[in-house]
């Protein structure tokens, strides 16, 4: 029942401008899930990856007919797993101080305030207007 709600929680929030990382584990602290939160968070996250694999699968194949584009997405993806291989110690952290936790969730809220009152909306796909 426990990854049920997780699982949910991480549904829900994965899409928005917000942590959804953050939420699981404030979810797993306020009803004193006893699972290992570094692990929850890759594997909610890898759920997420699944099921955009599953909806963007003919995006994705077309993409990967692009030879230059799929040489930067592995040179991307090379140095974005060399980051968390040699600060895992950092990143395990994060997970694991509701402290650090809270004080990141404001300073998130504070940057999304401050773009939301000091910047022009662009016309768009992405404004309301």
């Amino acid at each position: 029942m426990e990854y049920l709600l997780l699982g949910l929680i991480q549904g829900l929030t994965e899409f928005l401008p917000v942590s959804s990382s953050a939420h699981l584990l404030i979810i797993q602290k306020l009803m004193d899930f006893h699972i290992d939160a570094l692990q929850l968070v890759v594997f909610a996250h890898l759920g997420t990856l699944l099921a955009l694999l599953f909806y963007f699968f003919k995006d994705i194949k077309k993409t990967l007919k692009s030879k230059p584009l799929v040489i930067y997405i592995l040179i991307v993806t090379s140095v974005t797993g060399l980051i968390a291989i040699m600060f895992k110690k950092y990143f395990e952290v994060f997970f694991i101080s509701f402290g650090i936790l809270k004080f990141t969730l404001i300073i998130n809220g504070i940057i999304l305030l401050f773009n939301y009152f000091f910047t022009k909306p662009k016309r768009g796909i992405n404004s309301l207007g």
